[in-house]
């Protein structure tokens, strides 16, 4: 096993991240709390999660700490006002992670829906090869379309939808982040640790872990929700 992989789960820190576009909509409340709430209090139920740092749009920050008081957050030990782009945020949050933690989970804070199972299966799989994201089969057709017209059709078996919390190493993270990439904003961590030469595992996602992008999303994971509280 490489000497970067983290080995006991009261080291695995998880960064909670809101980019700037969903700043507004996990502040908007379903089944009785900010969405915001029910994607925090899944790593706080997670036993696998030592801390929590969240990233948090400037104009949000005092709200989240009137909402950490407010749901006694009891893992979140930071709540940072993100930068303008998503590799600034991420990298600024990675230098506040305290010292002992060496596995570090990155999630969306659009994500109500994840699972202390899911979380726990990232844990596990990161601790053995270094990085560990979720993953969902494609099962719908892709087709290539050029001007308006089908020109081709991409295998589903070669497809899948990433998802977060998506687990890395905190020194290959760290890494990735320092190497000469100035120019490249990932829309992932993921993306950047490909950029950067290292090799990303897959584990089994969750179809029910939505990431809400619009306000037409709210009632579907409203309905999930209250489903799972029956």
């Amino acid at each position: 096993m490489a000497t970067d992989m983290a080995t006991d789960a009261r080291d695995v820190c998880a960064i909670i991240a809101a980019a700037d576009p969903d700043g507004d909509l996990i502040w908007r409340e379903v089944a009785g709390k900010p969405l915001l709430a029910w994607t925090v209090a899944a790593f706080e139920a997670a036993p696998s999660i030592a801390r929590i740092l969240l990233v948090i749009p400037a104009r949000r920050v005092e709200q989240a700490r009137a909402l950490q008081i407010e749901q006694s957050w009891r893992k979140v030990s930071a709540i940072l006002a993100g930068a303008d782009r998503r590799r600034g945020a991420i990298a600024s949050a990675l230098r506040t992670l305290p010292a002992d933690c060496d596995l570090v989970a990155i999630h969306d804070a659009g994500r109500p829906l994840v699972t202390p199972t899911l979380i726990a299966a990232g844990v596990a799989l990161a601790q053995k090869t270094g990085v560990a994201i979720p993953a969902e089969p494609v099962k719908e057709t892709i087709k290539r379309v050029r001007e308006g017209v089908v020109v081709g059709a991409v295998p589903r078996e070669r497809l899948a939808r990433a998802q977060t919390p998506q687990f890395f190493t905190r020194a290959r993270l760290q890494e990735a982040y320092q190497r000469r990439l100035p120019d490249l904003d990932p829309p992932d961590e993921a993306a950047l640790l490909l950029k950067a030469g290292f090799p990303v595992s897959c584990y089994p996602g969750d179809a029910e872990n939505l990431r809400v992008t619009s306000v037409e999303d709210l009632p579907v994971v409203e309905e999930l929700l209250r489903r799972r509280s029956r």
